[in-house]
């Protein structure tokens, strides 16, 4: 149950910049991708077969990526946390 109090304080808590830019970047990366692909099915157009195998990949792999960025705060850990 502490663990989960940890994510959702971590969830709130401001981010460092670096991580900010991260997450921007991902979801660039996944917003293009799927819009890429929504105009693709929505014309009706038979994407090529790299498409098709890349695809997941530049979604899922960024929208991971933001998730762990979301936990990453300032400061870091707490001096009891460490495992």
């Amino acid at each position: 149950m502490n663990k989960i109090k940890e994510a959702k304080s971590r969830w709130g808590k401001k981010m460092p910049q670096f991580f900010k830019t991260v997450m921007w970047i991902c979801g660039l990366v996944s917003g293009t991708a799927l819009a890429v692909n929504t105009a693709l099915v929505a014309a009706g157009a038979q994407p090529h077969e790299w498409w098709t195998e890349l695809f997941p990949y530049l979604v899922g792999i960024p929208a991971g990526a933001m998730f762990v960025c979301k936990f990453t705060v300032n400061g870091g850990m707490k001096d009891g946390d460490k495992d």
